[in-house]
């Protein structure tokens, strides 16, 4: 778990965001790495996020929480996270409205909240 805790202190941001101006181009590829990068911090995030609340570590899974945030903005799982995190460590408001916000009634174009994805739907659930 150490090092996956390290592995975070070198997120910055989204993954590929600070390039120069030459030199990037094979990142547009066939193996699209920037889109993996990117779940791959979502990933480890919910594992230190999980292993974390596992401990009552509070401190630690907010910051793993928020450091899936920086770098997958507009991810489901790193924002339900962030609501577990705040609902555990008793803000239930707080939680309420990063969900409500930020995963039921979030818009990617102006356009009606997406439809929930069935794992989002099941967490939900669970609440």
């Amino acid at each position: 778990m150490t090092d996956l805790v390290t592995a975070l202190d070198l997120v910055t941001g989204e993954p590929f965001t600070a390039l120069r101006r030459a030199g990037w181009t094979w990142l547009l590829d066939d193996e699209r790495l920037h889109e993996t990068a990117t779940l791959a911090v979502v990933d480890v995030s919910h594992v230190v996020v999980t292993d974390a609340l596992s401990r009552g570590d509070i401190a630690g899974a907010r910051r793993a929480a928020e450091i899936g945030c920086l770098a997958a903005p507009y991810d489901e799982i790193c924002r339900l996270d962030l609501a577990k995190v705040a609902e555990t460590d008793g803000h239930e408001t707080l939680a309420g409205r990063i969900l409500r916000e930020h995963v039921f009634d979030r818009s990617d174009d102006y356009l009606a909240p997406v439809d929930l994805s069935e794992r989002t739907e099941a967490v939900r659930g669970q609440g």
